[in-house]
């Protein structure tokens, strides 16, 4: 198994992360105010930077999507 980690690999580790911990804070403001408005559309970016960056991770050893 080849545990190479491409930059596509780093990007979407990184907002996965970075998504993960807002989205616990979104949960956690009040709702409705402006800071928990700008924090939700923070974490809808960072997760379509998620998914998006989902589309180059290969699996190296067969070339083709990995079966995540």
């Amino acid at each position: 198994m080849n545990h190479d980690f491409t930059p596509a690999i780093w990007i979407h580790l990184a907002a996965a992360l970075l998504a993960l911990g807002l989205g616990t804070m979104v949960f956690l403001r009040r709702k409705g105010t402006h800071k928990h408005r700008w924090m939700g559309r923070a974490w809808l970016a960072l997760m379509l930077v998620t998914a998006g960056s989902s589309f180059w991770i290969r699996d190296l050893n067969h070339g083709g999507f990995s079966w995540i």
